[in-house]
């Protein structure tokens, strides 16, 4: 359902948005989503809110939802935006909540992603308008997950390129107390390149195998993309696995155990092939 109410002279327009049925609009998606928006009278600010409920949508969950802000159509464009989600799944991970904040004008902005649940930290970005674009920093941040605890112990400066739509987001890495994983300078847009390298213990990504598998050894692995141009996505990755050891427990004392003192895999794939 939809309810427009036009601006009128010391009057302010309203618009309303009910759906109560999200499969009508997302095939095989079920939930409510209610949102309205007020246009003050003398044009100066619009406000906006809304809430979702019970959403539901290719595996993703959603409890409860809501979101507001405001922005000035006048002046210095001044913004806020305060939006929370809860109750959310995805294939076995449960955030208890997930919260976008921000604020700004035309010349700086700041924002703020706070995560609880199986992931618990926060990450900000902060900014400001600059000749050809925008530039602005990623905050040291901290970060408990499924896999432990891992930081981001450097500022980490990023740009925006009107001219070229891309962003820049300078090389950095997130380390834990065995392992590390780092990005090369990314060109993220319609064409860029990305990097990743990483390190640690294979012990590390227990939580992402079956109770009855136990997974022991080194990793070291390194992978790059390329997009946007001839040959079109290409992607090159390579991995090794030292003193790699691999045991499944089949019950009522059947355990198998295997070991290789050296494993490594490599792999190219790109558009078409």
């Amino acid at each position: 359902q939809l309810r427009l109410l036009a601006q009128q002279a010391d009057r302010p327009g309203l618009v309303e948005l009910q759906v109560g049925d999200l499969g009508l609009w997302l095939e095989g998606g079920t939930g409510r989503v209610d949102l309205s928006g007020v246009l003050a009278a003398d044009l100066s600010e619009l406000t906006f809110e809304g809430t979702l409920a019970d959403v539901d949508w290719q595996t993703r969950e959603v409890q409860r939802g809501r979101i507001s802000g405001a922005v000035a159509l006048q002046g210095a464009h001044e913004f806020s935006l305060d939006t929370v989600l809860t109750g959310i799944q995805r294939q076995g991970l449960s955030l208890d909540e997930l919260r976008l904040t921000a604020q700004g004008d035309d010349k700086s902005q700041l924002a703020r992603l706070d995560s609880a649940g199986d992931f618990d930290g926060s990450l900000r970005v902060n900014g400001a308008v600059a000749e050809g674009g925008w530039r602005g920093s990623l905050l040291p941040a901290s970060w408990q997950t499924p896999t432990g605890q891992w930081r981001l112990e450097e500022t980490v400066p990023l740009a925006w390129s009107a001219k070229n739509s891309q962003l820049s987001v300078a090389g950095h890495c997130w380390r834990d107390q065995q392992s590390e994983l780092c990005a090369g300078d990314l060109l993220l847009g319609a064409s860029g390149r990305a990097s990743l390298t990483g390190q640690g213990r294979l012990g590390r990504l227990a939580v992402l195998l079956p109770e009855q598998v136990e997974l022991n050894g080194k990793l070291q692995f390194q992978a790059e993309a390329r997009w946007g141009g001839p040959p079109g996505l290409l992607v090159e990755a390579d991995a090794t696995m030292n003193e790699l050891e691999i045991v499944r427990d089949y019950g009522a004392g059947h355990i198998t155990t295997a070991r290789w003192e050296g494993l490594t895999l490599a792999a190219t794939g790109r558009d078409g092939a």
